[in-house]
C-alpha cells in the first residue's frame, strides 16, 4: 500500500537528544556528555551525576534537560512510502515547556470483551493522542491505563472485570490512573465503584460526549475545555493498515427477550447517509481498502430518519468512492433482507458476497420465546435463496443454546439445520442471563452443564463442516486481500472474502 503523508499511531512518540543540542549542567558547568548520567550503578546514586558528583537533580539528565533556550526533536511519523522518519524540531527556555511541546503522560488502551465498540476504542485513542498522550503498547509503560468494556452476556462482563482487576494491579508501579469505560460500567457503575476502588474514573457508554471533560477533571483539573466526542470524529484505527470498521447506526429498536443492549444503548439511531460517505471517502484517501459497516442491525438503517431501509441504497453510494475496493456488513438480521438488498450485493462488484446473519435458533417455539421477528421455515427459504441467487456467497451466522424452555427436542433441530446448512462460518453462545431482560425472569432456566453440553455439540459439528468446505476449495484460485508477510518473508498473508 502507498499513500501519502505519514502516520504516527504505529511508532512510540518519543524525544530525542542529541550531543549537539544538550546544554552544560547549570550546576556545575562541567557536564557535557550526558550519557554518563545513564550509566549510575543503581537507584540510590540517582541524585548525583557520576562524572561531576555535583548535580543536584541528576534525573533531568534522562528526561531531556533544557538550560536557556536549546533545541529539541520529537519524532512525528514514518512516511509510508520511503519509510523515512519524520522530525519535529523546537525551541524551549524550560523543561516543563519542553515536556509540554512533546508529550504528558503515556496511555494503554485495552478492550474487553468481544461486542466492544471498537469504533469508540479507536475514537478515545485519537483524542487522547491530539492531546499529547503517548500511546504504547505494555501496560507496563503507561501512566493512564484505559480499559473498554462490554456489558452484554456473561462471559463478556467476567472478561472485561478480570481485566479492569489486572490493570488495577499496574496501580502499584507506574500507572497513575485507571480509567474505565464502555457498556459495563453503563449497567453496573455504582457497583463496580464499590468493589474496585482502584478505578479513577468510570465513564458511562451514554456519557462519551463528556468523555475528555471527564478525564482532564480527574488527570489535569481543568474544567474550562471541551472535547466533542460524535460519531463523525477522527480516531486511530486498530485495524491494521488495509480495514476500517464504519458505524452506520447505533442503539437497537428490536427487543429480543435475552439481550439488555436496547436498555444500555437506547433505540436505533441512524447516521446521515452524508456524513457516512464522507466518512468513507477519508478512510479510502488514508489507504483502507475494505470498509466494514456495523451496527447493531445493518438491515435497519434508515428505518429510523428516512422512514425505510437504506442500506443497499448506500452500499451502491459507497461502491462510487474510488478508492474501496471492498465493502463488507455484518449483523444482517434475516426478516429484513430483501430483494432490493440481495440484488445489489449480487450486482455490485465491489460489495463482498457475504452475509453475516445471526439466526439465534431454527426452532419456532424457542424463536418466538426469544421474540424473534423471523421463523424456522422464513430463515431456511432465505438460505436457500441467497445460495441460488448468489453463486459463491459466504454465509455466517450465530445461534444460541441453552434459552430457557429450550428441550432436547428443539436442540436437535437446531443441530440437524447447521448440518444441513453448512454455514461457512457459525458463532455459539450459551444463553447468559441478563439482569432486567424479560428472559431473565422466565422459568424452565437451563443447567449450566446442559448448556456447555450442547454448545460443544454444536462447535464439534461446525468444526468438521469448516474442514470439509475448506478442502473444496484446494487448488482453486481465491482473490485476497494482502495484509503482511510472515518474519521469514517467504510468505504474504492475506484475507479471503470469508473474512
Amino acid at each position: 500500500m502507498s499513500t501519502k503523508g505519514f502516520t504516527v499511531g504505529t511508532y512510540i512518540i518519543k524525544a530525542e537528544k542529541k550531543d549537539s543540542d544538550l546544554p552544560i549542567c547549570p550546576t556545575c558547568k562541567k557536564c557535557k556528555d550526558r550519557s554518563i548520567c545513564k550509566n549510575r550503578k543503581n537507584k540510590k546514586e540517582m541524585n548525583k551525576c557520576d562524572k561531576c558528583k555535583n548535580c543536584s537533580n541528576a534525573e533531568k539528565c534522562d528526561k531531556f534537560y533544557i538550560h536557556k533556550q536549546s533545541k529539541a526533536t520529537l519524532t512525528i511519523g514514518k512516511d509510508i512510502e520511503t519509510g523515512e522518519l519524520i522530525r519535529k524540531t523546537f525551541t524551549a527556555t524550560t523543561e516543563d515547556e519542553a515536556l509540554d511541546k512533546m508529550y504528558k503522560y503515556k496511555l494503554d488502551m485495552k478492550k474487553a470483551g468481544k461486542s466492544i465498540d471498537i469504533k469508540k476504542t479507536e475514537k478515545t485513542i485519537a483524542i487522547f493522542k491530539d492531546n499529547k498522550y503517548e500511546i504504547v503498547n505494555k501496560s507496563e509503560e503507561a501512566d493512564v491505563i484505559v480499559v473498554n468494556t462490554c456489558g452484554f452476556i456473561e462471559s463478556a462482563k467476567e472478561e472485561a472485570i478480570n481485566t479492569i482487576l489486572e490493570m488495577a494491579e499496574y496501580k502499584k508501579d507506574k500507572c497513575k490512573y485507571l480509567i474505565a469505560m464502555g457498556c459495563l460500567v453503563e449497567r453496573y457503575k455504582d457497583e463496580l465503584a464499590k468493589a474496585i476502588p482502584e478505578v479513577d474514573l468510570w465513564i458511562k457508554y451514554s456519557e462519551y460526549n463528556t468523555l475528555w471533560e471527564q478525564i482532564e477533571n480527574v488527570i489535569e483539573n481543568k474544567k474550562d475545555e471541551k472535547c466533542d466526542f460524535n460519531e463523525f470524529s477522527d480516531r486511530v484505527i486498530t485495524t491494521g493498515e488495509y480495514y476500517a470498521y464504519l458505524k452506520i447506526a447505533d442503539g437497537c429498536s428490536n427487543r429480543c427477550t435475552y439481550c439488555a443492549i436496547p436498555y444500555i444503548r437506547g433505540p436505533q439511531i441512524s447516521r446521515k447517509e452524508e456524513d457516512i460517505l464522507e466518512e468513507a471517502e477519508k478512510l479510502a484517501n488514508k489507504g483502507y481498502k475494505e470498509i466494514i459497516l456495523i451496527a447493531q442491525d445493518t438491515t435497519k438503517y434508515g428505518t429510523d430518519i428516512y422512514g425505510e431501509p437504506k442500506l443497499a441504497e448506500l452500499l451502491n453510494k459507497l461502491s462510487k468512492i474510488e478508492n474501496i475496493k471492498w465493502i463488507r456488513f455484518l449483523y444482517a438480521y434475516p426478516e429484513t433482507i430483501d430483494d432490493e438488498l440481495i440484488k445489489e450485493v449480487k450486482e455490485n462488484e465491489k460489495v463482498c458476497k457475504y452475509f453475516d446473519i445471526p439466526i439465534q435458533h431454527i426452532s419456532n417455539k424457542v424463536l418466538k420465546r426469544m421474540n424473534r421477528q423471523s421463523d424456522g421455515e422464513s430463515i431456511r427459504k432465505l438460505i436457500k435463496k441467497l445460495r441460488d441467487q448468489i453463486p459463491n456467497v459466504i454465509i455466517r451466522t450465530t445461534v444460541m443454546v441453552g434459552f430457557p424452555g429450550e428441550t432436547e427436542e428443539d436442540f436437535n433441530e437446531l443441530y440437524k439445520f447447521i448440518e444441513e446448512a453448512r454455514f461457512d462460518k457459525l458463532g455459539c453462545f450459551s444463553y447468559s442471563k441478563e439482569d432486567g431482560t424479560p428472559a431473565a425472569r422466565l422459568k424452565e432456566q437451563i443447567h449450566p452443564m446442559t448448556k456447555k453440553s450442547r454448545y460443544n455439540k454444536i462447535m464439534k459439528l461446525q468444526k468438521m463442516i469448516s474442514k470439509e468446505n475448506l478442502k473444496e476449495k484446494i487448488g482453486k484460485k481465491i482473490e485476497v486481500l494482502i495484509e503482511g508477510e510472515t518474519f521469514d518473508h517467504e510468505y504474504y498473508l492475506g484475507r479471503s472474502l470469508m473474512g
